[in-house]
């Protein structure tokens, strides 16, 4: 099968519609909220959430990961990918993905690394990634644009287009390469049996046995319904007199609801008009169903100075409008919960400075979408991409010790802001 050909198949085979040479997202759910992902194992953890809940606390409530390999080895908590998506990953815009640290400074363009991972395949029109990108699964990375790599290539099938790669570290293939021209500055493995056709002309090249395992792992690690719960029973509501029926709901005019530090719970956040929420403390705020914002409405999230966010969210959001959740600066201080298999549907512009973690999800996005911070989803079906990687969010102990070059890291590690990152 051409790259064209398996493009348009895997964009049927996701509900969506190529129209010539754009291409209109279906809004609305895309999968059967029934089914789970591959590797959905094992049971959720259901913690104390009331017990481990504290004004004075800082950072996440739960101490989850994207599953991939940090600097201290398998099992690491933390987010070591911008994006880690373990089924598909498709952008049919621009990619773009970089990273900062804010431990040590607020985010300025111009900075490397920012890794990709998917565990079926990696389907990208024009694309300039900072750090490395892996991709476990056969399908794959039939291009429809230039691909432009800061890290290294790990990709188990086929590396396939009439189009420019450029690889600044390693590169390991275990499928067929076929491209216009490949540029690897360090080391080329290809797997023994793999063709390779380069227009331009090849560079040297190891011949070997290529094996990607798996980065990223959507097995839960939280039962939010069970947490949301127990919410709706043991909450802070009535110290602000907040309706858990309709205290972040609007109908018919603007409003601006503040929320102290607590814990809170509401059935649903709907915004028919403009909404905006303003976190001044610690906060966690669990949503028995969804988001729903109206293409006439936006739904706005501010964290006053040092204030934090735990959002815990059932179901799945529905925005035809603009979203904003969090400071671009630090988007260690919100955290975004999302339980169940309904899509996370943006068809506006979109910023959010976050983690995401929406390990049964898919996120679709048509407006323009922004994330400072990362993401674990199930799948990602995507406009224009444009992200973030906030370093900070490796929680690994053992990357706090620096490294000068990659030798210093682990094996599939680079040393990157003298830290040891995928």
């Amino acid at each position: 099968m051409t790259p064209a050909r398996a493009y348009a198949a895997l964009w049927a085979t996701l509900g969506l519609t190529l129209v010539g040479c754009s291409s209109e997202l279906s809004f609305g759910r895309l999968f059967d909220a029934g089914g789970a992902s591959p590797d959905d194992a094992g049971q959720a953890v259901v913690p104390d959430a009331s017990a481990a809940f504290s004004c004075s606390q800082r950072g996440p409530l739960f101490d989850l990961s994207d599953g991939a390999p940090g600097a201290c080895g398998a099992g690491s908590r933390g987010f070591h990918y911008a994006a880690c998506a373990c089924e598909e990953l498709v952008s049919m815009s621009t990619t773009f993905v970089d990273g900062f640290d804010s431990q040590v400074g607020a985010y300025a363009a111009g900075q490397h690394s920012g890794a990709l991972a998917t565990n079926r395949g990696l389907y990208l029109e024009r694309a300039e990634i900072g750090g490395s990108v892996l991709i476990a699964g056969e399908l794959g990375t039939p291009l429809t644009g230039d691909l432009s790599i800061g890290g290294n290539l790990h990709d188990q099938g086929p590396l396939q287009g009439p189009y420019a790669v450029r690889v600044e570290g390693n590169a390991e293939v275990g499928g067929d390469v076929r491209v216009a021209a490949l540029r690897v500055a360090g080391s080329f493995a290809l797997a023994d049996d793999a063709a390779l056709e380069v227009t331009a002309g090849a560079p040297a090249v190891v011949r070997t046995t290529v094996d990607i395992p798996p980065a990223c792992s959507c097995s839960p690690l939280l039962d939010l319904a069970t947490l949301i719960d127990a919410a709706s029973r043991d909450n802070d509501n009535a110290a602000i007199g907040l309706d858990p029926e309709n205290g972040l709901k609007v109908f018919d005019a603007e409003r601006e609801v503040e929320l102290p530090c607590g814990r809170y719970y509401v059935g649903d956040i709907y915004a028919a008009r403009a909404l905006t929420v303003r976190v001044t403390g610690r906060v966690a705020l669990y949503v028995q169903h969804g988001i729903v914002v109206e293409n006439t409405a936006a739904f706005t999230v501010v964290l006053e100075n040092a204030a934090e966010l735990d959002l815990f969210v059932a179901q799945g959001i529905a925005a035809s409008g603009p979203v904003s959740i969090g400071s671009p600066g630090t988007p260690t201080r919100a955290r975004l919960h999302f339980g169940a298999t309904d899509s996370l549907n943006f068809r506006a512009p979109t910023l959010l400075a976050t983690s995401l973690y929406a390990p049964r999800s898919e996120l679709v996005a048509q407006g323009g979408f922004e994330l400072f911070g990362a993401a674990l989803l199930r799948r990602i079906a995507s406009g224009a991409l444009t992200l973030h990687y906030d370093r900070a969010l490796a929680r690994d102990p053992c990357s706090a010790a620096r490294c000068t070059t990659s030798k210093d890291c682990a094996d599939g590690l680079r040393c990157d802001g003298a830290r040891c990152l995928p």
